[in-house]
């Protein structure tokens, strides 16, 4: 009995040492580059990464969102994913005239472009989203709200924050824009 319990020690320290090898190994990587996007995170270079960024190429995508924010009282995090990106091609200085991004929300993530006196009948609380909406705005992402998501709350334009487009559905914005040649991204 002794000699099992030794054995099945012994395997499990062989089996368990890479693991706390790995464990001790330092996961450093480089500081993430300041933000060109207010509200959201800057973006990791990656050494030696697979796929990187060119500036010679064009980027079209189209981010999907339908989840809402896990807390209301802090920003979609749909809107860090787009900002995300966006900031990796500024930092890899691809021209502005080769990014083309847009975004439509519906469902729970079109909560996020509530007014704030919309907001705050549902949540209590301003629209946490503005700041990084507008940065998104201002960076040139198209930024639409599902038209069928509104027509079926009884949600009028003035009840959304300014600069957001209502789009006539979802699906048909997913569809014209796949159809366009961009990638569609869902969250």
């Amino acid at each position: 009995m002794m000699d099992i319990t030794l054995r099945i020690i012994g395997i499990l320290a062989a089996l368990g040492a890479p693991l706390a090898a790995r464990a001790a190994e330092p996961r450093v990587w480089p500081a993430p580059t300041p933000p060109a996007i207010a509200g959201s995170s800057g973006y990791v270079e990656i050494p030696g990464a697979a796929v990187t960024r060119d500036p010679k190429r064009s980027y079209k995508a189209l981010f999907s969102a339908a989840t809402g924010a896990p807390d209301p009282a802090r920003p979609l995090p749909a809107f860090g994913r787009v900002a995300l990106q966006l900031n990796g091609l500024i930092a890899a200085k691809v021209p502005a005239s080769h990014i083309s991004f847009a975004m439509i929300l519906y469902g729970a993530a079109a909560d996020a472009v509530l007014s704030d006196a919309e907001y705050r009948k549902k949540y209590n609380i301003d629209n946490p989203n503005k700041v990084i909406f507008n940065a998104l705005r201002q960076a040139g992402v198209r930024m639409m709200v599902c038209g069928q998501w509104a027509a079926g709350r009884n949600i009028a334009r003035d009840q959304l924050l300014p600069g957001i487009e209502v789009a006539e559905a979802a699906t048909l914005v997913q569809i014209t824009y796949a159809n366009d040649g961009y990638a569609v991204l869902y969250n």
